[in-house]
């Protein structure tokens, strides 16, 4: 018999399969062996008793040189939920308003309560298999709340919808407070806002945030930045905890930025895999699976969620259940149930799909 920890890790399930984790919108590919195998032996020259460079310097000059953009223009951060702390940390004090759209990342919420800020929020609303928002609302709300902070993930989680870039402009130049697109999702679309701006003429309300997590498969080594003016950089440094991002995470960085080629091959993998598996998905009869330029798609079913998620437990797959509460939809959404599956190997999205088949 297999050890209680491994059992509790979910490693197997009632018919000793291999469990899928479709879940946390975690890369299903590992890095590459030789980036593994570079990272190895380039700890054998890291001093571990000395404290990791507190500015990050080699890094941010990297990530610059990648994106066209100066040093100055980057922070580096635990992960980019650091990033977006720092942004309350920096930019709001109780009371301040916070616009978003819902749903959202559900780390904007929970900073929201524990700093504490107001949410003003303007709702994504389902129809006919389409994402969508008001988006004079929003830029009406910008002028009612005058926000400290607006955050936007593009593409959004959970929905997979990638906001128009002409609305994100837009919102860039009426903001009278700092604008966060996050970022974390964008090599799995086609576009990104940092096509419309160089070190010149960068805004001074922009923060653009990115991470290693997602496309470049390294979530377990927490290494996220952003892409900012000069003098909004300076605000979030004078709150960036020193000594944020260890050695071995820089170091990492560094080296896999040379393994860009491999990163793309395993995200344009990807892309097709989600596509199929949404295509697949809305032939069945009572399910449905969202458009989405993300690693993830939102599944929306006629099928009652016990059922579904003991379906699922059975077979050993995870998938995110979401709270119908967040959607604005036509029609009654108590006969609902909405998912947020990660897109993970062919094999996996396979088992899925003749999960999904068996419950229609």
């Amino acid at each position: 018999m297999l050890p209680n920890a491994m059992l509790k890790d979910g490693f197997l399930n009632d018919n000793s399969q291999l469990r899928v984790f479709l879940d946390k919108n975690e890369n299903p590919y590992d890095v590459a062996p030789a980036l593994k195998e570079e990272l190895r032996m380039r700890m054998q020259d890291l001093s571990f008793n000395r404290y990791p460079d507190m500015e990050n310097r080699r890094l941010r000059e990297a990530l610059a040189l990648d994106a066209g953009l100066d040093a100055d223009n980057v922070t580096v951060a635990n992960g980019g939920d650091e990033i977006i702390q720092m942004l309350f940390l920096a930019f709001t004090k109780p009371g301040s308003n916070v616009l978003m759209l819902r749903p959202c990342f559900s780390q904007y919420c929970y900073l929201c309560k524990i700093f504490p800020v107001k949410q003003k929020i303007v709702p994504f609303k389902l129809s006919a298999g389409e994402v969508s928002f008001d988006e004079e609302k929003f830029l009406d709300c910008l002028s009612s709340y005058s926000p400290d902070l607006v955050l936007l993930d593009r593409p959004n989680n959970p929905t997979g919808k990638s906001l128009p870039l002409d609305f994100l402009k837009e919102v860039i130049r009426l903001s009278p407070g700092v604008v966060l697109v996050d970022e974390a999702y964008v090599q799995f679309g086609y576009d990104s806002i940092l096509d419309f701006y160089g070190s010149c003429d960068f805004p001074d309300n922009l923060v653009v945030l990115r991470t290693f997590s997602k496309a470049w498969g390294m979530a377990g080594l927490r290494i996220g930045y952003a892409f900012t003016s000069l003098n909004l950089r300076k605000a979030l440094e004078r709150v960036r905890s020193p000594f944020n991002l260890n050695i071995i995470s820089q170091e990492a960085a560094l080296i896999a930025l040379k393994y860009k080629e491999w990163m793309e091959n395993r995200v344009e993998g990807i892309r097709c895999t989600r596509d199929r598996f949404i295509a697949d998905v809305s032939k069945l009869p009572g399910w449905r699976a969202y458009p989405s330029a993300a690693n993830f798609a939102l599944v929306e079913s006629c099928c009652d969620i016990g059922t579904i998620r003991e379906s699922l437990r059975i077979n050993g797959l995870e998938v995110k259940f979401l709270n119908p509460a967040a959607f604005e939809t036509e029609g009654d959404k108590r006969n609902k149930t909405w998912l947020r599956v990660t897109i993970g190997r062919e094999e996996d999205m396979g088992r899925l799909i003749n999960i999904f088949k068996n419950l229609s």
